[in-house]
């Protein structure tokens, strides 16, 4: 990318740092104030069992006020490169998606890295669906019309969200909704698409944290080498051989059936 896009030349002021255990706990520490959804919205926080071992898993909840018949619901998961973010983040447009959609919208408040690293967000994300799935006759959820979705590295969550339910074949999501998501390690290191340099730093920060830990990049890529595909679901779509290419395309098409 020698020359930017006219609508991300703001991007060359990105701050070229990367981030460690203390700074990304400073960051956050700073914590998200929620919006008010008024009152055609309500917002509750509700916990659910969390994975064999792990804490139980808090999501944030938002609902049409006075919904009383079964409806589609959306567990939406937050980016913030997997190291920082809350639910709180996306107030706004989880208010907004119930308001007008006339879903139910459920946050779910994930591990973060590098403190815990995959599978634990992932793993949270999954028991976000399964605890949602049992809970839907108490949340008025229509069981069959639950989508998953995520922004950035809530993004690519989801999609290795999508994945695992898949290969549970416990709860078949009906739909993934993915905004702009963090899907694929090796892009960071491909100097062909950042030859200026500002997204390196902080977008390893992110995957060594997912990966286990924060010590340098190429750590991080013997790390990243050995993932299962739920870690970096974006690897099975870009391949060398063609045929790897197709047969791991329809396993991610099979999964978002």
């Amino acid at each position: 990318m020698s020359v930017f896009h006219p609508d991300l030349k703001r991007g060359r002021f990105l701050p070229n740092v990367s981030y460690g255990r203390l700074s990304s706990r400073i960051v956050r520490s700073v914590k998200w104030r929620a919006t008010d959804p008024g009152p055609d919205v309500t917002v509750q926080e509700i916990v659910v069992p969390g994975p064999k071992g792990a804490p139980p898993v808090s999501l944030r909840v938002f609902q049409p006020t006075g919904l009383k018949a079964a409806a589609p619901a959306l567990l939406w998961i937050h980016g913030g490169g997997l190291i920082f973010g809350a639910p709180e983040q996306d107030d706004r447009t989880n208010i907004a998606f119930a308001r007008e959609l006339g879903i139910t919208v459920a946050a779910v408040r994930y591990r973060l890295g590098p403190d815990h690293p995959a599978p634990a967000a992932v793993e949270d994300a999954y028991a976000a669906l399964r605890g949602l799935a049992e809970r839907a006759g108490d949340l008025h959820i229509d069981v069959d019309r639950i989508a998953i979705g995520g922004a950035s590295a809530g993004g690519g969550i989801a999609a290795a969200l999508a994945l695992l339910a898949h290969d549970r074949a416990e709860i078949r999501p009906v739909f993934q909704l993915l905004l702009y998501p963090m899907l694929d390690d090796r892009t960071t290191t491909r100097t062909d698409l950042d030859t200026l340099k500002v997204r390196v730093p902080h977008v390893w920060s992110a995957w060594a944290a997912k990966v286990g830990g924060l010590g340098g990049e190429a750590n991080a890529v013997r790390r990243v080498g050995r993932l299962p595909l739920a870690r970096c679901p974006g690897r099975p779509l870009r391949s060398d051989a063609g045929h790897r290419s197709a047969r791991s395309a329809r396993s991610v098409c099979r999964a978002t059936r």
